[in-house]
């Protein structure tokens, strides 16, 4: 059956995971982005929404190596976002800085993009390191609280909270757009040496495990948490 094109783009990732593969190539944010419709959002890409259908109804019967999100608990996905994503960010970034800093002291006379690029990465840095911190320290717990039935113990509303972190989210986009722009779309140059490749690797695997850590939380996570605090309160 084909797919329908009003279906929301997060939806549709929610079901096969590895259809975010096709919204990656084709520039589709399906995780900031995700609560638009496939038209919607094939028309903001520049691409046709029948070539797009065809390249996900591809995917629904390949095997992925995420499991199955959608059939997960909320302590369960929790779980899963920090074994997968936090525990990513907390090697990955130190790594990349320091590799950004060797390749910006040996390549930027003729690449000066890549100061600009330095001071970036550490924004995001500092920035991703906070946000994840606070999720470990607030968002987190109040989910186990309430998967054991207790007021989600936040201060002010369960739904500012989440709402705050959500932006934070679409700032964090903003910046791994930026970083793409600086680095032409992670394009090799070609007086780049090892590390210029595996810097320039580095960031785009960042910014795909990124998109998908961005998606589980907005449209996976906090909707079933705000769920279940409505479910509480009758």
């Amino acid at each position: 059956m084909m797919i329908p094109t009003w279906r929301k783009v997060g939806e549709l990732v929610a079901e096969v995971p590895g259809r975010s593969r096709v919204f990656e190539e084709v520039g589709i944010d399906y995780c900031c982005g995700g609560d638009v419709s496939l038209a919607d959002a094939c028309e903001a890409a520049g691409v046709t929404v029948e070539e797009v259908v065809k390249r996900l109804e591809g995917e629904a019967g390949r095997t992925d190596e995420e499991p199955d999100l959608a059939s997960m608990g909320m302590g369960e996905l929790v779980e899963h976002i920090v074994k997968i994503h936090h525990d990513y960010l907390r090697s990955e970034l130190p790594r990349l800085e320091r590799l950004i800093g060797k390749v910006e002291a040996a390549h930027g006379e003729n690449h000066p993009e890549l100061g600009e690029l330095k001071e970036e990465f550490g924004r995001l840095r500092a920035e991703l390191e906070e946000h994840t911190a606070e999720e470990e320290a607030v968002i987190f717990p109040a989910e186990v609280r309430l998967e054991r039935g207790e007021p989600a113990g936040v201060e002010g509303s369960l739904g500012d909270l989440l709402g705050k972190s959500v932006r934070e989210h679409i700032a964090t986009g903003r910046r791994l757009q930026k970083i793409r722009k600086l680095t032409d779309g992670y394009r090799i140059p070609e007086d780049a040496c090892n590390s210029y490749r595996a810097m320039l690797d580095g960031l785009a695997e960042l910014e795909r495990d990124t998109h998908h850590h961005i998606f589980k939380e907005n449209s996976l996570l906090f909707p079933r948490m705000k769920s279940r605090e409505e479910e509480m309160r009758g």
